[in-house]
């Protein structure tokens, strides 16, 4: 019985070493639509490339490690190794042997129309219209693996070459049906020219690469957003973020919602424009709307290019911020609502109703007293959130009303 305890505990030290998830080298950009060549259908000179990257903190021996599309197969060669944070760029000579090419003097690690490691059909030639590209170990398994634009229909298995002392390895697809399928979906091929990289070496998103960095670092996120943060204080919400880095960052924009899904733009902090070190920005809210609404941090580039953040909630307590009363709350669509709230003196009171995108539906001017007022709200004839505001040289006040 102890044997038994002592081999389970061995087998699950083993599977948390080397278990899904945790893939040691990737797909890290793909060069499918050159502009200048694209190739024909069995030349391996098309200009198209495909880039591994080393995730891992060490080095990986990757002999006999192959790719596949459905179409063709090559197999990376008895000794090949990938230090760690470093690339394995396969491809076409895009030099002398293939002058039109997008990238003449290509560097090259692997030649796949030289290097006799190849097998199938169309060697080198990917569909611009949709198909996938697997990665698989030495032992067939399949290590990791993305399509684009849907993919196309696959083999149950395709061979790979036998070169050296790597044998031919018949290597099984999952059909892009099955359930446990795990292609990464890198959306389409891209426009010509461009290629599809990760937006960080090894991250797990993908985009578009206008300028594409073969056997280079990936283009970098504008900003390294360390965190975000919105909390109420009094009458105001305090907006506060960190950068641990900044590239070519413009502005940022602070938006608010009151359902979480429609923002609008409160207001704009200049961004740093290039820096390494950690930034702290401070900002504030001072007309916040009561109740329960939501904020979040958009960044954009110089050249335009935005990226948009998590939403955080701010709850503003209305009784902190001031004495007006709505009843009933909520109220049903034509209803009679009405207004409490109490004066030192007489005055005029502008009574202003908006809708939580801020649209003015209703404004006029009524006579208050001292003392408690009690006013009728305008009737709502649609459901939803709208904000009711009061104006007069005593006090502003603003409370959130929902219709429904």
């Amino acid at each position: 019985m102890k044997l038994l305890h002592i081999q389970l505990t061995l087998l699950v030290i083993i599977c948390l070493i080397t278990g899904p998830g945790q893939a040691q080298v990737v797909i890290n950009e793909i060069y499918i639509n050159p502009d200048a060549n694209d190739g024909d259908m069995f030349s391996p000179n098309t200009g198209e490339w495909i880039e591994l990257y080393n995730n891992s903190a060490s080095t990986v021996d990757v002999s006999c490690w192959v790719f596949c599309d459905g179409d063709f197969c090559v197999t990376l060669p008895d000794g090949t190794n990938i230090a760690s944070g470093d690339f394995f760029l396969v491809g076409s000579p895009a030099g002398a042997a293939c002058g039109s090419c997008d990238f003449p003097g290509l560097t090259l690690d692997l030649d796949w129309a030289t290097c006799g490691c190849t097998s199938g059909i169309s060697v080198g030639t990917f569909r611009n219209d949709g198909e996938q590209v697997v990665l698989f170990d030495d032992t067939g398994s399949e290590v990791n693996s993305i399509l684009w634009s849907s993919g196309q229909p696959l083999p149950a298995s395709q061979l790979s070459a036998a070169m050296g002392s790597c044998t031919a390895q018949t290597l099984v697809f999952v059909p892009l049906s099955d359930p446990g399928a795990m292609y990464e979906n890198i959306v389409n091929a891209g426009g010509q020219g461009e290629s599809k990289a990760r937006t960080t070496n090894g991250g797990p998103t993908w985009a578009t690469e206008s300028a594409p960095s073969p056997g280079a670092s990936n283009t970098p996120l504008p900003i390294s957003l360390l965190s975000f943060d919105a909390t109420a204080s009094q009458n105001h919400v305090n907006l506060s973020w960190s950068t641990a880095s900044e590239l070519n960052n413009h502005y940022f924009t602070i938006e608010r919602s009151v359902d979480a899904l429609d923002f609008s733009t409160i207001l704009t902090v200049d961004g740093a424009g290039n820096s390494t070190t950690r930034m702290d920005y401070y900002a504030a809210d001072r007309d916040p709307l009561p109740g329960k609404s939501y904020y979040r941090l958009r960044q954009t580039d110089f050249d335009g290019t935005t990226e948009t953040f998590d939403i955080v909630p701010v709850t503003v307590d209305v009784s902190v911020t001031n004495g007006l009363a709505l009843y009933p709350q909520p109220a049903t669509v034509n209803s009679a609502v009405k207004a409490r709230f109490s004066l030192a003196i007489e005055t005029e009171t502008e009574v202003v109703v908006t809708t939580a995108k801020g649209q003015v539906v209703h404004k006029s001017i009524v006579r208050t007293g001292e003392g408690m007022n009690e006013i009728q709200v305008p009737s709502l004839d649609l459901p939803g959130v709208y904000i009711i505001t009061l104006n007069n040289p005593q006090f502003f006040l603003r409370r959130q009303l929902i219709i429904y």
